[in-house]
């Protein structure tokens, strides 16, 4: 495991404030008050940007957004340098910290390196080339991965994140269609009859919890009386699903994907 971390920064070769403040086991707030002393004392805003940059970071635990800095190599000199006589591994760190830095400027020196003959110039276009390749298989293998996962993300996903009863006209219009298309459809598939003016389910369907009959009261002329109407459960939205995927019906938003896909290709 590295002892310190910088990275690049639009060009720029940087630490944090708060990882500089964990490897010196100090408080952060303790190390912004420091930070925010130096840069008093700095002529102007555009000279201490060579040492400290103004920044903010998402804490990994309560996802908030906090102030640091973002720290180049000068800065984390005076920083640390300003710790060493207070803190034990901050002479350790200095060190660590020259070093990784003095790698790091090699390693950008290496990648904007000037061929200096037609040789050198060839192998430098290989080695581009090598990693170019290799990342965009990584996309498309990545790519790949996002379609295999993606139907199954999308209208079963949809289901899963409802709750309750509905009706035969919510689920038809799932896929573009009125309630009597898909009735007539489930009635042609064997799954349900009309009795009366109410679709019940064969007895092979009807144990399964797909349905549920709720009893409505009305008024009519002879007297008071009730209505009754089959509501769908999600788990028999997703048992209409299977069914009418397997006789070649996907919902809408499946089908907008495959038009997708069909495009990209």
């Amino acid at each position: 495991m590295e002892l310190v971390r910088i990275e690049n920064v639009n060009g720029v070769l940087v630490t944090t404030s708060n990882r500089v403040a964990e490897e010196l086991g100090v408080l952060h707030k303790d190390l912004l008050e420091k930070i925010d002393g130096y840069i008093a004392k700095f002529r102007s805003a555009e000279f201490s940007a060579g040492f400290y940059i103004p920044s903010n970071y998402v804490h990994p635990q309560n996802k908030q957004t906090y102030r640091n800095y973002l720290i180049t190599e000068k800065g984390v000199a005076q920083l640390i340098g300003g710790y060493s006589l207070a803190v034990e591994k901050a002479f350790t760190l200095n060190i660590a910290y020259i070093n990784k830095f003095e790698e790091m400027k090699k390693e950008l020196n290496n990648q904007f390196k000037v061929p200096t003959s037609l040789k050198e110039a060839l192998l430098i276009a290989l080695e581009q080339q090598d990693k170019i390749e290799t990342l965009e298989i990584e996309s498309k293998i990545k790519d790949q991965q996002i379609s295999e996962l993606k139907p199954k993300a999308t209208y079963y996903d949809m289901v899963l994140q409802c709750k309750g009863l509905l009706s035969i006209n919510v689920i038809a219009k799932d896929y573009g269609k009125t309630a009597q298309w898909l009735n007539d459809k489930l009635h042609e598939f064997q799954v349900q009859y009309k009795q009366g003016n109410i679709w019940l389910l064969y007895q092979k369907y009807a144990v399964h919890g797909y349905t549920q009959t709720k009893l409505q009261p009305i008024n009519r002329s002879t007297g008071p009386d009730v209505k009754a109407h089959t509501y769908w459960t999600q788990k028999g939205r997703l048992f209409i699903y299977e069914l009418l995927k397997k006789n070649g019906y996907l919902p809408n938003i499946e089908r907008e994907y495959e038009k997708e896909e069909t495009n990209e290709k």
